[in-house]
């Protein structure tokens, strides 16, 4: 879930009670809300400047906030200029104040609470995640502490056992499931890009796949040749060897500490040669990781530019069962309370790369398949992690040329960051409004008439009377195409 998805969702909770109190304190002159905490009176006095009163009130669709506000708005001279002007102040302020309200729901709860235990299905699960976010929140706007260091590595491991990774970093051994039920539980977005896509003749989404992209991953050219770009390599060895730290016990992460310490004044293709020669365990996770990331990257780069169509069990036959496509796509869809069905229909960009990747998956060992998995979900919120972390971040970043990462991390961008982590925020944020303005005990209420809603809806599309047949059946796969994309 990106951040205008977010933004939809805090911005319908604001609404539905904005709404309410504006209807019942307004008069049919448009005067302004008697009560102080009326959003849409805050946002109509900051518009009141000098100049000429807009004599017409655009649409609700168009502009809403200033169709309500209706004569309270005006224009600078300068304004009436440059038509897109109070467009991108009004964007502004709303941002700034979806940041505000979001971060004074963290730190209202940076201390912790109990979870709710009347909460039970998606309410209990909605409090972990809670929990998760205001401690990933706490960790990224705080400096480097002992405490905080524990807390960050509680908080990556509770997120990876989500995904089955609860083991991770695995140090030593050998799995005993196969690749495929690792890459099953964990879902298929460490190793494809999944989303949907729409077709306009068609008048719905497609599910599509292709390669896949990450915000830190090196890109196929750093990581299939660690002599092409030595730097970089080097710089991301680094930032896993530092992430990875977090999970060594005491006595060999101060070893590795001093060890990094030297290494910090290592030459590219002096590192490199030195780490080939290592046998100690954190090389050993390191070199599984940077093995899988540089076959994925080989067979990347293999692949050419092409797409094919065809329902998702036709895809399953093609690629073999060493490839958990179906199971492993219904485990990304989990995370929208969806099912997906095999009849459906899915676009594969680079089939090429899936015939190998199915290939790869038959060879690879489960250990290394493991590391990785748990490496690529921990990377997304490295940005989040301790400062050291975030340093090494950074100089990768700088060498491999990965521009608008922000380096200041303040509580805007720390809101951000968790924010665009696979929709983290999402139940947490959801859960933490409405604990602020309703009793607890009404919380499991709220979500169990949700759910009674949505059932509703779906009912309504496919039973009603006042549809044909063939758009009715167009209509409910609108409608579920429509939950998949905003809830991905």
């Amino acid at each position: 879930m990106n951040f205008s998805q977010i933004a939809l969702t805090i911005i319908y909770f604001l609404g539905s009670r904005t709404v309410a109190i504006t209807a019942d304190a307004t008069d049919d002159s448009g005067s302004t809300s008697k009560e102080k905490g009326d959003f849409c009176s805050q946002w109509c006095s900051g518009l009141t400047t000098t100049g000429t009163i807009v004599s017409r009130t655009p649409g609700a669709c168009k502009n809403f906030y200033r169709h309500v506000c209706k004569k309270q708005n005006v224009r600078t001279p300068a304004e009436e200029n440059d038509p897109d002007e109070i467009s991108r102040g009004e964007q502004s302020y709303l941002d700034k104040e979806l940041m505000k309200k979001i971060k004074s729901l963290l730190e209202l709860n940076q201390e912790g609470q109990e979870p709710d235990k009347s909460a039970s299905g998606d309410s209990a699960e909605a409090v972990d995640i809670k929990d998760l976010a205001v401690r990933f929140y706490t960790t990224c706007i705080q400096a480097d502490t002992s405490e905080q260091k524990e807390n960050v590595k509680k908080a990556v491991q509770e997120m990876l056992e989500k995904f089955h990774l609860g083991d991770w970093p695995m140090i030593t051994g050998t799995l005993q499931v196969k690749a495929t039920e690792v890459l099953k539980n964990s879902g298929l977005r460490p190793v494809a890009t999944i989303s949907a896509v729409g077709i306009e003749e068609n008048n719905q989404y497609e599910l599509t796949m292709t390669i896949p992209h990450a915000r830190f991953a090196p890109t196929p050219s750093i990581l299939k040749s660690s002599n092409t770009n030595s730097n970089a390599t080097v710089r991301y060895r680094r930032l896993i060897r530092g992430v990875l730290k977090l999970f060594l016990p005491e006595k060999q992460a101060s070893h590795t500490e001093s060890t990094q310490q030297d290494e910090a004044n290592e030459s590219s293709e002096e590192m490199l040669s030195d780490e080939a020669k290592k046998d100690d365990d954190l090389s050993n996770v390191v070199h599984d990781i940077i093995y899988v990331e540089g076959e994925l990257a080989k067979i990347t780069e293999k692949s050419r530019p092409s797409t094919e169509s065809a329902s998702i069990s036709t895809w399953q036959k093609k690629l073999g069962e060493h490839f958990p496509l179906l199971t492993g796509l219904q485990t990304d869809f989990k995370k929208a309370s969806l099912r997906l069905e095999p009849e459906y229909n899915l676009t594969l960009h680079r089939p090429e790369y899936f015939t190998a990747l199915a290939n790869f998956l038959r060879t690879v060992q489960p250990r290394k398949l493991y590391n990785y998995l748990g490496w690529f979900i921990t990377r997304d919120v490295a940005d989040g992690l301790t400062v050291d972390i975030r340093k090494k971040l950074q100089l990768f970043l700088h060498e491999a040329s990965k521009p608008k990462i922000p380096v200041n991390l303040n509580g805007d961008n720390c809101v951000r960051k968790l924010i665009g982590a696979h929709g983290l925020m999402e139940k947490g944020i959801t859960y933490l409004y409405l604990r602020t303005f309703f009793q607890r005990p009404n919380i499991p209420k709220v979500d169990k008439f949700a759910e009674h809603v949505r059932a509703k809806f779906s009912i309504l599309i496919k039973e009603n009377s006042w549809m044909e047949d063939e758009t009715k059946n167009k209509m409910a796969e609108w409608v579920r195409n429509f939950l998949s994309t905003i809830q991905l």
